[in-house]
């Protein structure tokens, strides 16, 4: 029997190597327990195939859009991250969100969704009394509410679905 195998002619060395990256095992380390106004944060994609191998190159096309909503100033917000493809299978996304709330961040990979939308709460670096969680842009002030701020852009009457008081058109207006 030893004698046939002596005759097959088979490779020395087999090399197996994972497929494309695979949005069926997503593998996100972040850290946004924390996420501080104004302060660069950042989270790491890891790529996996969709056998769950670990991809150690690059290439993917990863696209992100972080959307804010109830915010402490305005009502959305919608953040275009950096990514950056560090060529061994992993991708920094870098974010700074400018105020205090609800965010979430979603990501595709191939223009295909990518996992599940990740949701995360901004705080902010100054305020940490409950109840005076915003704090007033140059100062180091924390009120209760943005308009306490005294910008003359805000207006109390103008309430929270449309806090800033403009021209639009040629008319002052309450507008968002």
């Amino acid at each position: 029997m030893l004698k046939n195998l002596e005759k097959i002619d088979a490779p020395d060395v087999i090399r197996i190597t994972p497929g494309p990256c695979d949005m069926t095992f997503p593998d996100i380390t972040d850290n946004l327990d924390n996420v501080i106004a104004g302060k660069k944060e950042q989270l790491t994609i890891q790529c996996r195939d969709k056998y769950n191998n670990m991809i150690y190159r690059g290439g993917d096309n990863f696209t992100s859009s972080i959307v804010g909503q109830n915010l402490s100033f305005v009502k959305t917000d919608i953040v275009q991250p950096t990514i950056r493809d560090l060529k061994d299978g992993k991708y920094t996304l870098e974010f700074v969100v400018a105020y205090q709330g609800e965010y979430k961040i979603e990501l595709s990979l191939n223009k295909k969704k990518y996992g599940d939308s990740i949701p995360f709460f901004s705080k902010n670096r100054f305020c940490n009394d409950n109840s005076k969680p915003y704090h007033c842009p140059g100062t180091t002030n924390c009120v209760e509410s943005a308009y306490d701020c005294g910008f003359s852009i805000l207006k109390k009457s103008c309430g929270d679905e449309t806090p800033f008081w403009c021209k639009v058109n040629g008319t002052e207006q309450c507008t968002a």
